[in-house]
């Protein structure tokens, strides 16, 4: 229990510390591109460069996983993500948009390691059991919010410091992530011991249940299977309804919160809001994305994970709607809608992540669990490009009718799904 309780403060720890990187980098990005590009589609690509990174970082962090433990995995991804946004600050300082997208590609890597963070808590190696795995996953998501609801007002402290130090104002949010982003990786390379996820070159005679496919036990060798990780995704044909139900969810409900949350900045900017007004904004919207957690994860724990599922779906579709109406000048509806949207989300990701590992087998889970992060980045890249050239083309409020639109098959699914299990 000892060992179990320091992996979670350190999770939780470095998990608060990539969480403000990343509101940070949702909350200047979009505005960054625009003031130098001039273009909303622009703005809109920055957020999905960044989704884009962490979508194809997702897989090979599992994968790195498997092989090598979480620790490794976690590590790698908040170090290539410390790069993308220290080049970032370097793109804004040079006054190059097209630099700064790119950065962003790898900025996002850190935001792919945040989100495979939460699968540690429910590795093998944990404590975690059928009746608390909701309550446990909720409690990284929980942590997260202690970043993400302070990030977006810390972006002007890194506005005002970079000026401080003879350095263009729009570097110094990036820097921040930069830092807060190296804090993370060092933390977890640095404390995460044991490791809650034993590569395969551990041996644990204690526990030989933990590893890996195995062969040639009779010679005490231990190696892993050849198989290529995508012949292991074939695995998804044999997943259960609940599993699939799971992967889809996550995609609907990250492309939509993306879309919406991806052009709300631009949208608030029209309105002449100050950067400090979006981060209040935003911080509503991250407040409800990760402070309900844990009440989500105990329903789970109490009901399943396919009746919050449609809990989740509800409340996804309610905010898409309250959100798409608010006019640019109505900073609390906007905040009020993007809230609810939050939550929404923060239902679908822990009954959806919950469900998808009890669904898998212990040595394919951390490659499925990398494909559905995959498959939830691309579909925030769809949502983040989709939303700029509708923004561009017609409006906010066009936006949320189609996101609407697009969100309601979730709900239903949810629905007829719950209803087959009562």
């Amino acid at each position: 229990m000892a060992a179990d309780r320091r992996i979670l403060v350190v999770l939780v720890v470095t998990q608060v510390l990539s969480g403000v990187g990343v509101a940070i980098g949702v909350t200047t990005s979009g505005v960054a591109v625009l003031r130098l590009a001039g273009s909303e589609a622009l703005a809109g690509l920055a957020q999905a460069t960044t989704l884009l990174g962490a979508a194809l970082i997702a897989l090979p962090l599992g994968r790195m996983a498997a092989r090598r433990g979480r620790r490794w995995s976690l590590s790698a991804g908040y170090a290539v993500g410390t790069l993308g946004a220290a080049a970032a600050a370097l793109a804004v300082g040079l006054g190059s948009w097209p630099l700064l997208v790119g950065a962003m590609l790898l900025l996002g890597a850190g935001t792919a390691a945040n989100f495979a963070a939460r699968y540690a808590v429910v590795d093998p190696g944990g404590a975690a059991s059928p009746r608390n795995g909701g309550r446990r996953l909720s409690v990284m998501v929980f942590a997260t919010a202690g970043g993400v609801v302070v990030g977006p007002n810390l972006a002007v402290v890194g506005e005002n410091a970079a000026g401080t130090v003879g350095l263009p104002g729009d570097t110094g949010p990036f820097l921040l992530v930069a830092t807060t982003f190296a804090l993370a990786g060092l933390g977890v390379f640095r404390w995460l011991r044991p490791d809650p996820l034993p590569s395969v070159a551990d041996r644990l005679p204690s526990a030989p249940d933990l590893l890996p496919e195995v062969e040639g036990r009779g010679s005490g060798a231990v190696r892993v299977s050849s198989r290529r990780a995508v012949e292991w995704v074939t695995e998804l044909r044999r997943l259960p309804t609940e599993g699939l139900l799971a992967l889809g969810a996550v995609v609907a409900a990250h492309g939509a919160m993306t879309a919406m949350m991806t052009m709300t900045p631009v949208h608030l900017y029209h309105g002449g809001a100050s950067l400090s007004g979006v981060g209040v904004v935003l911080s509503s919207h991250f407040l409800g994305m990760y402070a309900f957690s844990p009440l989500f994860g105990w329903l789970v724990d109490r009901h399943g994970a396919v009746p919050v599922l449609g809990l989740g779906a509800a409340m996804l579709v309610a905010g898409v709607g309250l959100s798409g109406m608010a006019p640019d000048h109505e900073a609390p509806q906007l905040a009020a809608g993007l809230t609810v949207l939050g939550m929404g989300w923060s239902g679908l990701l822990v009954s959806a992540s919950l469900a998808l590992t009890e669904a898998t087998t212990r040595e394919l889970r951390p490659l499925l669990q990398g494909l559905s992060d995959t498959v939830m980045s691309m579909s925030g890249v769809a949502g983040a490009v989709v939303a700029g050239l509708v923004v561009s083309a017609a409006s906010f409020a066009m936006l949320g009718v189609l996101v609407g639109l697009a969100t309601l098959p979730l709900l239903v699914a949810a629905v007829v799904v719950s209803l087959r299990h009562t």
